[in-house]
C-alpha cells in the first residue's frame, strides 16, 4: 500500500572527522575555522517513496570523502496530492542550511527521478524567495527528467505498489492522474503562480547556474532511458560535471554498485 501518513524527512550529516580540533594559545578551535576552504556540501533530493537506508548508500560515499550531506525525502502523498506542503519542506531545507552556516560551502546538488526534480523546483524557488544564494559547483541529474504522462505515472505507481496487478495499478493511475490534472488546472486558474508539476519543462527553462551531469540506466523501469534527449534539448547548458576538490566524479559509481543500480 502507499504510505498515506508519512512525514517529510531531512537529514544533515557531518563527516566523522569534522570535529577534529587543535590546541593553540590554550584555546580549542574547530579545524575548519583555521582553514581557508570550507567543507563541500552535497544536497541529495530523493525520489518519491525513497526510504532513508537507500539514500544513506549514496550519502555515505560523500561522507567518507569528508563531505557534509543534506538529504531530503518527500512523502508519496505529498508529491501526488499535497504539493502546497512542498513549500514548507523547501523552507525547512533553506532554514537548515542557514542555521548551519552552509551557504558559502561549495555545493553539489544531486536529484533522483522526478520526485527529486519536484523538490528541486520548490527548493530553488524558496532560495529566491528568501534572497539566499548557494555556492553551487554542479548538479547531478539521476534518472530524470521524464515527461509527466499517463505511461510514466503508471510505471511509478505500479512499482510503489509492488505486488499489485497491472489492472489495479492502471485503475489507480487513471484516478490519481485525472484528479491530479484537474486539481492543478483549477489551482492554476485561482493562482497562476501555483506549482504545476512538469519537471521536463521547468528544468529545460531553468537558468543554468552550474555544470550539469546526467546519469541514466537502460534498466530503469520508471524513467525511460531515451530521456537522455533532454540533455540534447539543453545542449547549450549541458556539460560534464568537473571534479570538486579532490573528489573525482567517477567515485559515484561505487554508490550504484552498493545499491544494485546499473
Amino acid at each position: 500500500m502507499l504510505p498515506w501518513k508519512e512525514t517529510e524527512s531531512i537529514f544533515l550529516t557531518y563527516p566523522k572527522d569534522y570535529c577534529r580540533t587543535v590546541d593553540r594559545s590554550d584555546e580549542t578551535r574547530d579545524l575548519d575555522s583555521l582553514n581557508e576552504g570550507k567543507r563541500p556540501l552535497v544536497i541529495i533530493l530523493a525520489w518519491t517513496s525513497a526510504i532513508e537506508r537507500h539514500m544513506r548508500l549514496y550519502s555515505k560515499i560523500f561522507e567518507d570523502e569528508g563531505y557534509i550531506t543534506l538529504i531530503s525525502i518527500c512523502p508519496v502523498m505529498v508529491a501526488f496530492w499535497h504539493q502546497d506542503i512542498m513549500h514548507e519542506i523547501a523552507q525547512k531545507l533553506v532554514n537548515t542550511i542557514e542555521e548551519n552556516n552552509l551557504y558559502d560551502n561549495p555545493t553539489i546538488i544531486q536529484l533522483f527521478s522526478n520526485g527529486g526534480a519536484m523538490q528541486y523546483e520548490f527548493f530553488m524557488k524558496a532560495l529566491k524567495r528568501n534572497r539566499k544564494f548557494l555556492n553551487v559547483k554542479g548538479v547531478i541529474f539521476d534518472s530524470l527528467p521524464a515527461k509527466t504522462n499517463f505511461r510514466n505515472y503508471f510505471k511509478a505507481i505500479h512499482i510503489m505498489r509492488g505486488g499489485t496487478s497491472e489492472a489495479k495499478s492502471a485503475l489507480m493511475t487513471a484516478s490519481l492522474f485525472t484528479g491530479w490534472r484537474m486539481r492543478n488546472f483549477f489551482r492554476y486558474i485561482i493562482n497562476r503562480d501555483f506549482f504545476v508539476w512538469d519537471s521536463w519543462e521547468y528544468l529545460k527553462n531553468e537558468e543554468n547556474i552550474s555544470p550539469q551531469h546526467f546519469i541514466y540506466s537502460r534498466a530503469d523501469a520508471v524513467t525511460p532511458y531515451q530521456c537522455t534527449r533532454f540533455a540534447c534539448l539543453c545542449s547549450e547548458m549541458w556539460s560534464a560535471l568537473s571534479p570538486l576538490g579532490n573528489f573525482p566524479l567517477t567515485r559515484l559509481q561505487s554508490a550504484y554498485s552498493l545499491s544494485g543500480g546499473d
